[in-house]
């Protein structure tokens, strides 16, 4: 299905029509049928909000069907995408309602990463990566698998502050929406349109001080979107005439980067300490930032600067060196950004520190 850009202009102003509507009416609803997010020791707000945003962003990718044609014929053509986008955000929902046991989202994550991967949508090859070409389709399914359940379980586990998630998923989006038109596979864009809109006007209300959460259907959501998108981008651009399949496969890892590292970090921390990885806690890199007398907004800007950066490094290293030393090198520029900025605030405390004893003396 090819469709021309000008298709695209009624289906963006149903988004923001759905949007408009929906964000400030399920606002409104949220705490009379228990959707709030109540404040507790390991989280940084301190009043109850509402924590539905997922799940009116899902509402505002599909009210458009009701009036597009071309948006009906796509969920039908690409119906897997959408139910098992539409089970992860009703699992996040019942989740943020009632906090189901750990071992039952990973069980639903886990059906849902398998159906994907049995509707075609798998990393066939790693271009070279560690000198590995084509893989046999059972390393296809597991790696698939593993790709699309740590990608959404890192960016459920970094959605901590005011802003962090929907920037990162609004980044992410965008980077879709070049690779779909640079693969010439712009009728993903009825997908990634509409969330993009939404995700936009999310931030309207989640930005310090939020209004509004987008809880665990949200950063389901958006995990699932990331990763099985960019192995979609990637595979296909395996097969066309431009050669873009590594230029993709290092953008997909910068978005995802800073989720997964800082989610491996705090699992590796946990087994050290002999906790469960799936245990509660104040170790995330937002955390950490905040610890250091960050602001949330404060905190929110430097993390989204850090993927910025991160999107221009790949950029110009896959220009100049192979797949694995840009993925090595996005690695290096996370911690060096994290620990220069952790350097500079401790600086920044002694000297107001001995400012502060100048002036009394």
């Amino acid at each position: 299905m090819k469709t021309m850009l000008s298709d695209f202009m009624p289906l963006a102003l149903l988004s923001i029509a759905s949007a408009i509507f929906f964000f400030p009416l399920l606002i409104r609803l949220s705490p009379h049928i228990g959707m709030v997010d109540k404040p507790n020791n390991r989280k940084v707000h301190s009043s109850p909000i509402p924590a539905i945003g997922g799940f009116v962003i899902v509402l505002c990718m599909l009210t458009p069907a009701l009036f597009s044609g071309l948006l009906r014929s796509f969920i039908a053509t690409h119906q897997m995408i959408y139910i098992t986008m539409i089970t992860l955000m009703l699992t996040g929902l019942l989740d943020d309602r009632w906090d189901l046991p750990v071992k039952l989202r990973l069980v639903v994550q886990l059906g849902c990463a398998i159906a994907i991967a049995v509707a075609g949508i798998r990393l066939t090859s790693l271009y070279g990566f560690m000198g590995i070409q084509n893989l046999p389709e059972s390393a296809q399914y597991i790696l698939t698998v593993l790709i699309i359940m740590g990608v959404v379980n890192a960016f459920n586990l970094i959605d901590g502050i005011d802003g962090l998630v929907g920037s990162l998923g609004s980044i992410s989006v965008v980077v879709l929406i070049v690779m779909s038109v640079l693969s010439h596979h712009t009728e993903w864009l009825l997908l990634l349109l509409p969330l993009a809109i939404a995700l936009v006007i999310f931030l309207k209300y989640n930005w310090k001080p939020a209004k509004l959460f987008m809880g665990d259907s949200g950063s389901l959501t958006i995990g699932f979107v990331v990763s099985t998108l960019g192995i979609y981008f990637i595979q296909s651009a395996q097969s066309a005439t431009l050669h873009l399949a590594p230029v993709f496969i290092v953008l997909v890892t910068a978005c995802c980067m800073i989720p997964v590292l800082d989610s491996l970090r705090v699992y590796l921390t946990r087994m050290w300490k002999r906790k469960s990885p799936f245990s509660a806690d104040k170790t995330h890199l937002h955390h950490l930032l905040i610890h250091h007398h960050l602001m949330h907004s404060n905190a929110t800007v430097k993390i989204i600067r850090l993927q910025i950066i991160l999107l221009l490094f790949s950029i110009a290293a896959i220009c100049l060196v192979s797949i694995a030393w840009v993925i090595v090198g996005q690695v290096l520029v996370v911690i060096f950004y994290i620990y220069t900025l952790q350097l500079m605030t401790y600086f920044y405390r002694w000297y107001r520190f001995i400012k502060k004893m100048e002036i009394a003396n």
